[in-house]
């Protein structure tokens, strides 16, 4: 049970990093992605989280590669990870 909860978490920080870049496309093309560090010492069994959002440059009338990865640590050696990638049309 506790992994399906640890599961979910990570799949809640993909889908909101997933928004957060759409978002900052369509309000600025200069957006180069960002990283969120999440510490989580109140939440039991959680020692951390990260979101990544990578945008790889391109020439300016291709699409935009999107990558999205979302990371939480449980332990030491042991951590949950989910990435989505898509692309977006420039126009």
């Amino acid at each position: 049970m506790r992994t399906q909860h640890q599961l979910r978490q990570t799949e809640l920080l993909l889908a909101a990093g997933i928004q957060r870049a759409t978002r900052q496309l369509k309000a600025s093309a200069d957006y180069t992605g960002e990283t969120w560090d999440l510490l989580l010492p109140m939440i039991p069994n959680i020692e951390s989280a990260q979101v990544k959002i990578d945008l790889p440059p391109v020439a300016e009338d291709s699409s935009r590669k999107v990558r999205v990865t979302a990371r939480l640590s449980v332990s030491a050696n042991r951590a949950i990870q989910r990435s989505y990638s898509f692309s977006v049309d420039p126009n």
